[in-house]
């Protein structure tokens, strides 16, 4: 993870920081990572993800903003995205 944080200061930049950790849950079969970056509010943190899982998994993304990349996969992916470009290469099933 690449994470970007604008503030005036380097005392709020850390507290930014510290409070934009991204949050990884699993309940049962279902992994969710959570890029967190709304932790500071309305402040300006923006993070890059690299994500990485086996070709067979089936993914859902959701994002709000930025590019999606989604490469390799031979298993169902749904992306739901609301600002930015999705790219889906080497897919052998439908995207849904």
């Amino acid at each position: 993870m690449r994470k970007k944080v604008r503030a005036e200061k380097q005392e709020d930049a850390d507290n930014y920081n510290r409070s934009t950790k991204p949050q990884l849950t699993v309940t049962d079969r279902v992994v969710t990572l959570n890029a967190n970056t709304q932790g500071a509010g309305d402040k300006g943190v923006t993070a890059d993800m690299d994500i990485f899982v086996p070709a067979n998994t089936a993914l859902v993304i959701t994002s709000s903003r930025g590019d999606v990349t989604v490469a390799g996969m031979a298993a169902n992916v749904e992306v739901n995205h609301h600002r930015g470009e999705v790219s889906v290469n080497d897919q052998t099933e439908t995207l849904s």
